[in-house]
């Protein structure tokens, strides 16, 4: 540091403060990506040095981000930018969330994410911890990305709303995303008030504090406008530069440049700060905030009266004397009008002389230009970090004071090189005023030096609950190359994509493709089956990195997903897989091979006979039996094997889901239902013959391990006993929110039953699905289908869900026809949804209301049971309660 000037400390002030001014609250992480910085100590030198950010943007970027050539032929064009780096990078598998959904999410809402888990870290929460509420309260611009990417690559269209697509775009969701992904439990808020929303955040996140409503509390901010990363027009009247520059009170100040970047900072109080020897940047001392109302020109204008209001207050909170104030973080927009203004109101507020002790100013628009949502808390973390440095950072680009400003008169100055101040800066404000005329401001207090007994706590963060030792991580692109004329890439790393071909229905065919009798284009050989499916599928996962070995539930796929492409499959190539064929398969190379085998008129390579010579479980002698050919291999991991049956539905995805959250030394297969047992009319006790002849193809002996999800628990309860009868051992048997078999029989029901009870089964499957109110009521599950507005569905998706109703309806009506015929004797662990199903569905189905419990009417041996958040159908749908099947299974399978 080249440091040319020392500030003598003021003098003590005889100004009357509080007699209880409110309870302070330390800062004790911080994180940021802004402009030049991606880290504190980059963004420390940045600001101590006086640089700045703005840069030329090249016209190629220009036109990239949408500008035409007639605009940029505009006098009005200015070629200037402020921007953070890898705004288009993202560590998905790193948080849990899948390529699909990823690629949709707003840039904003993933650099949030990640600058929130940040500022976490550099605080040592564990957030994790059962007993501590994190709250996050953040703020973000408008969504440019909806607007633009996703709906240039045909993923968004304001007619037919993308339930997904708003979710990762809409600023309601910021905060609830990430408080999700991350699980926090504190209060989750968005708070928008224009320029001044993350500054308002601290103010409310600091209430919060207070009154006890968390333990900690996050506040973040950020904001990305993708077009305006190619630039921008300085109209007559705007705020904007015409020459790219931001030189608030400075005689060539002109307006500012959009900037664009996130901050965030960990709150606490500061008793709890000192009780765990948490690190303090700062603390905030006292907090106000305000509205003009009509004391103004006009509405966008600014207010002498209601920033020296705001103002006065926070500095009466903080119980400060002004005297100690040191510095001010202003709002600094370099304007004719604003800049004026707020040094009126300081003066007014502070009541400034010309004889008093200078207060020097500083702007963070002067060093990278306008945060709009993120610059409040921005600005906070600078001024921490001159609290916490003891140096006045000089005010970039200042050379003259501007005369109609009065600085000197108010005894204000701005710094032209870093200055050191002996003793440190006692006290500093921030202020931040939004548009339309909410006012805010903060002040904050350097931190004490920690006793030597907080220092010795500190070193060693395992005796705090609260605390937890550093994490090292790098974000990565979650994305690959970028391709520009595909839509799906483009969307993906956020850039525009004037020709979104890949996700087009009828895209150009490979060469040497047929048509069809359906009017379809399905390609001949096999390389050309591998590249259409594998474009397929990564279009429906919006990955395109994506490769033909890759694990497609892995990588994000669902059971709709794998429904949808069922269809295409059907559509594109002629051939009807069946959804075991897809669970068997899972990768696009063992999918092409499937259907060029059955283009040719082959089996499917890999798979068992329709007739095998196995074991019966009565064991004894050997005879043909129809192989069910479903056992689906799901985690390969240890020597032992959990066999988990099928929900009603059939499939097996959910269990896929519910892998990822293992950490034990434990393999899990799937049992799906069969294509070809559709209209079988089999009982449970048939069906579970041919699962447990399935499962001794590949264990011919127990113990057994077996388990399953609501039908599948009842399933797996009568191959439990089926075993037990031929002599072998059931050691664990696992029923995941299954209802007591006699919930089912307690009344009969038609068709008619489950066609009215089949909307809120979708519903269940595609969160915010649309019906059409004014259809006519269903009398088909055909009709039901017929009647969604929302998604927009192909003929094949109808096709595959009519299909898919079928087997719900009768596996429904199996369990209607079955009751174990004798006590279990094997040990039983049931998990329960610690929410009911939604009444009006067991009321349509004639399942009558129990609880989990009374499976013990039917248990001998040992039953141990476990909780579990959510309902029936969102314990396998919610992270949060998957996370908390697989401890619970982890726990129980331990010590195998």
């Amino acid at each position: 540091m080249n440091t040319t000037s020392t500030l003598t400390p003021t003098a003590p002030s005889t100004r009357t403060t509080p007699a209880t001014p409110t309870p302070p609250v330390a800062i004790i992480g911080m994180a940021c990506r802004l402009p030049g910085a991606s880290t504190l100590d980059d963004f420390w030198s940045l600001i101590e040095s006086g640089r700045t950010t703005f840069e030329p943007v090249p016209r190629d970027d220009s036109l990239r981000y949408g500008f035409s050539d007639t605009q940029l032929a505009d006098p009005a064009f200015v070629p200037v930018r402020s921007t953070l780096d890898g705004y288009d990078a993202f560590d998905n598998t790193f948080f849990g969330i899948s390529s699909r959904d990823a690629a949709l999410m707003d840039p904003q809402q993933r650099v949030f994410l990640e600058t929130v888990w940040s500022a976490l870290n550099d605080a040592g929460v564990d957030y994790s911890a059962d007993n501590i509420r994190v709250g996050l309260f953040g703020s973000t611009s408008t969504s440019t990305y909806l607007s633009g990417p996703i709906t240039e690559a045909g993923m968004w269209d304001a007619n037919d709303l993308n339930f997904s697509a708003m979710l990762a775009n809409d600023k309601d969701f910021l905060c609830t995303r990430t408080s999700y992904t991350l699980g926090l439990t504190g209060p989750s808020v968005v708070v928008q008030s224009a320029c001044s929303s993350s500054l308002l955040a601290v103010h409310l996140a600091a209430t919060a504090l207070r009154r006890g409503e968390c333990d900690y509390a996050v506040v973040g901010g950020v904001s990305i406008s993708l077009p305006h990363l190619g630039g921008y027009l300085a109209r007559a009247g705007s705020i904007f530069s015409p020459t790219g520059t931001c030189q608030p009170f400075d005689t060539s100040a002109n307006g500012t440049v959009k900037a664009h970047g996130a901050g965030a900072v960990v709150l606490c109080a500061d008793t709890v700060a000192a009780a765990t020897g948490a690190q303090i940047y700062a603390q905030v001392a006292g907090s106000a905030t305000n509205n003009d109302g009509r004391d103004k020109v006009g509405f966008p204008a600014p207010s002498v009266s209601g920033q020296a209001a705001a103002i006065a207050e926070a500095v009466r909170s903080s119980g400060v004397p002004v005297s100690d104030l040191g510095y001010i973080e202003t709002h600094g927009t370099g304007t004719a009008l604003g800049d004026p203004i707020e040094i009126r109101a300081l003066t007014r507020a502070l009541g400034r002389q010309p004889s008093d002790s200078p207060i020097a100013l500083g702007s963070l628009k002067a060093s990278m230009g306008h945060l709009d949502a993120a610059a409040g808390v921005s600005a906070l973390i600078k001024t921490a970090l001159v609290l916490h440095h003891g140096v006045i950072p000089p005010l970039a680009g200042f050379t003259t004071p501007h005369p109609r400003m009065g600085l000197a008169a108010a005894a204000f100055e701005a710094c032209a090189q870093p200055t050191v101040v002996p003793g440190g800066v006692a006290a500093a404000g921030v202020s931040s005023f939004g548009m339309g005329g909410t006012n805010v401001h903060v002040v904050l207090r350097r931190a004490e030096e920690p006793s030597e007994a907080t220092a010795a706590a500190s070193t060693d963060p395992d005796d705090s609950p609260h605390h937890e030792l550093r994490r090292d991580r790098h974000w990565v692109s979650a994305f690959g190359s970028e391709t520009g004329s595909t839509a799906a890439g483009a969307a993906a790393t956020g850039t525009a994509a004037p020709t979104p071909t890949v996700l087009e229905a009828d895209a150009e065919a490979p060469t040497g493709a047929r048509n069809d009798a359906r009017g379809t284009t399905t390609p001949t050989r096999p390389d050309e089956v591998l590249t259409g499916i594998l474009t397929l599928v990564s279009r429906m996962l919006a990955m395109p990195e994506l490769s033909p070995d890759d694990d497609l539930f892995d990588a994000g796929a669902d059971s709709l997903t794998a429904i949808d492409l069922l269809a295409e499959l059907a559509d594109r190539f002629t051939v009807d897989l069946a959804y075991g064929d897809l669970e068997r398969a899972r990768t696009v190379r063992a999918i092409a091979q499937t259907v060029s085998e059955r283009q040719a008129g082959g089996t499917t390579g890999g798979t068992a006979p329709d007739t095998i010579t196995t074991r019966t479980p009565s064991g004894g002698s050997q005879h043909p039996t129809e192989s069910a050919r479903n056992l689906i291999p799901i985690l390969r991991r240890g020597p032992r094997t959990l066999f988990l049956a099928h929900p009603a539905g059939g499939t097996t995805t959910c269990y896929a889901d519910l892998a990822r959250h293992l950490a034990g030394n434990l393999s899990i297969v799937g049992l799906s239902f069969p294509d070809e047992y559709r209209h079988r009319d089999l009982t449970m006790r048939q069906l579970a013959a041919r699962y447990i002849a399935a499962i001794r193809e590949q264990q011919p002996e127990g113990p057994y391990l077996i388990g399953g999800y609501s039908f599948g628990g009842n399933l797996a309860a009568e191959m439990a006993l089926q075993l037990d009868e031929a002599g072998e051992t059931v050691e664990q048997l696992v029923l995941i929110d299954a209802h007591p078999a006699h919930a089912y029989t307690a009344g009969d029901c038609g068709e008619a039953a489950y066609v009215a009870a089949f909307p809120s089964l979708l519903e269940s499957l595609v969160p915010g699905i649309r019906f059409d109110p004014a259809a006519d009521p269903a009398r088909s599950h055909g009709d039901v289908l017929e009647s969604v507005l929302s998604p927009e569905w192909s003929a094949g998706m109808r096709r595959e869900l009519s299909a898919f109703f079928d087997i719900w309806q009768n596996n429904h009506g199996v369990l209607k026809r079955w009751t174990p015929d004798r006590m279990l004797d094997c040990p039983v662990l049931i998990l329960e949804a610690t929410q009911p199903e939604p009444p009006e569905v067991l009321a349509r189905l004639n399942i009558a209301p129990t609880s989990v419990h009374e499976w013990d009417r039917y248990v001998r041996g040992a039953i141990r049971y476990a909780r579990v958040p959510g309902d029936h159908y969102s314990i396998f749908r919610d992270d949060d309660s998957l996370r908390i099947l697989g401890k619970a299974l982890d726990d129980e399978f331990s010590s195998l």
